[in-house]
């Protein structure tokens, strides 16, 4: 651990410990279990029309089987299961997941230490086409075998009639609650009693549900699955998301109160909706999201966003394949860019507030070697391109290219990083953060990584480059694209399906994201082998 990481743990033990949200994805792998040998005896149902139209975050799928299959098929999950699961009973199920509220405790380790734990509230509605007497024996003699296995011990079992149904609540030793309730051959699914109750006032009409509201199109053909954010959602997600991006921010308590406190607003005013849907193509599971944002913040962004010309060089020829991730941007004024960045945030926030932003925005560049971000900028780079070379991150590296003011683009960095000579590897007096330069690039992040890369780019032949690794049908233009390898989320979604002790091996799978800004506002496209689906059963599966 470097002094930096030590100095940031004892600042956050100080204060308050945040874990990461404490989200349970057990209602997705619950749709795994819930479906057994049903036969398709009933008319389906409108899955929409099941859940509350003030949900938070909703996710469907009119296909359980069809969503699953392209995960299965991947190369990834084959290379860590031992086993192929038969998805046959599985075909034409639909699923709607609902997250209709954030439950936030803190707990008080000692009198210095507490943590904020976050759960939310969800129920998981399942059509599964069949008849109560089915849906009850399964719940009774499988969902309850699932729940003791989430608790880690034999729950408690109460059983009453409800809404001309049956009701399931199973109770653990240490107090946690699961609920179930089966009615016309539909299950509902929750952690929390009042989640089911908003879905039957749904069904009794006594309450619109969210196929009322449009707020997301119909799927065609090609859909696998789509979701829904909510403008309340994303508040309520900022605020969550706001906590773990102030303490990776900086060692500093102030500025990570700072970042806590107005990075939800700064997402509160820009983003309005927030729209999914999952495909999948040749190369691999497309995972597409549409972000709408304020009028205001889109006009702005789409204006100084712009992609530079087609025409310059291919990105990630410098970065070696064993790279985690990396991202290229590619915009024709970074400056601008980053300008307008600025710009919004004077606008949305109070002079004072503003300033803290500008201040602890710098944070963000340090591990890069940047000192000063808008010399940086103010330097006409026009290439830049970032790198990780670990799985969590720490290992941070940066390279600009074809800068226009080579004083000033020395100027922004860290003192001990400003040497202009060209010649070997230069670092800061605390050894952390390094640099060197290679005729009109400049690379600088943390010196491991630096040193490890030295040689690669000194040498006359730079091969087993991200560069070769692309995928045809990602846009080698994007406006922003990122290339990364996931190594958790095939074996996670391989033990929900083979079972804990029979995944076989550690696998990874490379994702590529294209992201651009317009005036109707973000989209990103992901291609990869597990896609979002995917991740969200291995978080389950790697618990």
């Amino acid at each position: 651990m470097s002094a930096k990481d030590h100095r940031a743990g004892n600042t956050l033990r100080q204060h308050h410990t945040f874990r990461r949200p404490a989200i349970s994805f057990a209602l997705i792998s619950v749709c795994l279990w819930l479906i057994f040998l049903f036969s398709c005896t009933k008319q389906p149902t409108d899955i929409r029309s099941l859940v509350p139209a003030d949900t938070l975050v909703y996710l469907e799928s009119n296909d359980l089987a069809a969503t699953l299959q392209p995960i299965l098929d991947s190369k990834a999950f084959r290379e860590a299961s031992t086993t192929q699961p038969d998805l046959t009973s599985l075909k034409g199920v639909r699923i709607a997941v609902a997250i209709t509220g954030f439950e936030t405790k803190e707990e008080k380790l000692n009198d210095e230490q507490s943590v904020g734990k976050v759960q939310p509230h969800f129920v998981a509605v399942i059509d599964t086409h069949a008849w109560n007497s089915a849906a009850n024996a399964f719940v009774e003699k499988n969902l309850g075998s699932f729940v003791e296995d989430i608790y880690d011990s034999k729950p408690k079992l109460e059983k009453s009639d409800k809404d001309g149904g049956k009701s399931y609540t199973w109770t653990a030793e240490d107090g946690r609650k699961a609920f179930a309730v089966v009615i016309d051959g539909l299950v509902y699914f929750a952690n929390d009693a009042s989640a089911i109750d908003k879905c039957l006032a749904v069904k009794r009409g006594e309450s619109d549900s969210f196929a009322s509201t449009g707020k997301l199109p119909s799927p065609d053909k090609d859909t696998l699955a789509s979701g829904y954010v909510s403008t309340e959602g994303v508040a309520r997600i900022a605020d969550l998301a706001a906590l773990k991006f102030a303490s990776d921010a900086s060692d500093e308590f102030e500025i990570q109160s700072a970042i806590a406190g107005l990075l939800p607003k700064l997402v509160r005013e820009s983003i309005s909706e927030i729209r999914w849907t999952c495909k999948s193509s040749a190369d691999g599971i497309i995972d597409s999201y549409n972000v709408e944002l304020s009028p205001t913040v889109a006009a702005e962004l789409s204006d100084s966003f712009r992609v530079k010309d087609s025409t310059q060089n291919v990105p990630f020829q410098w970065v070696p394949s064993g790279a985690s991730s990396a991202t290229r941007y590619n915009l024709g004024e970074p400056e601008r860019a980053w300008g307008s960045v600025l710009a919004i945030v004077q606008k949305l926030l109070d002079p004072s507030a503003a300033g803290i932003f500008k201040l602890a925005s710098g944070s963000f560049f340090e591990p890069y070697g940047i000192a000063d971000p808008e010399k940086f900028f103010d330097s006409g780079v026009s290439v830049i391109e970032t790198a990780n070379f670990s799985d969590d991150g720490d290992r941070p590296v940066m390279m600009a290219s074809t800068f226009v003011d080579e004083g000033k683009l020395h100027a922004s960095l860290l003192p001990g990083l400003r040497d202009q000579k060209r010649d070997g590897i230069r670092q800061t007096e605390d050894g952390e953060t390094a640099a060197f330069q290679l005729d009109l690039t400049l690379v600088a992040g943390e010196s491991q990584a630096i040193r490890s890369l030295y040689p690669y780019f000194i040498s006359s032949e730079r091969k087993n480059s991200v560069a070769g690794v692309l995928p045809a049908s990602v846009d080698k233009n994007a406006m922003i694209l990122t290339y990364g390898t996931d190594n958790s989320s095939a074996t996670g979604v391989a033990k929900m399906f083979s079972g804990k002790d029979n995944a076989s091996r550690k696998v990874g799978s490379r994702y590529f994201v294209e992201t651009s800004v317009s005036k109707s506002g973000i989209t990103r496209k992901t291609t990869s082998e597990i896609g979002f689906v995917g991740w969200l059963i291995a978080q389950f599966g790697n618990e």
